[in-house]
């Protein structure tokens, strides 16, 4: 299954940029881009960090895709259900 992402607006977050230092001593810069898909779920994609709900952090380079229907039976992470059940705007 080959899947598309259409963008229909973007939006760099307006945050200042944060370096931070990296589990192997490198250092890397925090600047993540938020998108809403036509249709589907909310995009967060680049070097972030990211803490679920247990409290264990990640941080990286990550692409985290949030369900925007309301449908999904995993969230807040999206399952696809957008497909079936439409997306309100």
């Amino acid at each position: 299954m080959t899947s598309r992402i259409v963008t229909v607006r973007t939006a760099k977050l307006d945050l200042p940029v944060n370096n931070f230092c990296m589990e192997d001593n490198t250092t890397a810069t925090i600047n993540p881009e938020v998108r809403i898909l036509k249709d589907g779920p909310i995009l967060i994609k680049g070097m972030f960090s990211f803490k679920d709900s247990s409290g264990q952090i990640t941080t990286g380079e990550q692409e985290l895709y949030l369900c925007r229907c309301g449908g999904s039976k995993n969230k807040p992470w999206c399952d696809e259900t957008h497909k079936t059940i439409g997306v309100p705007d």
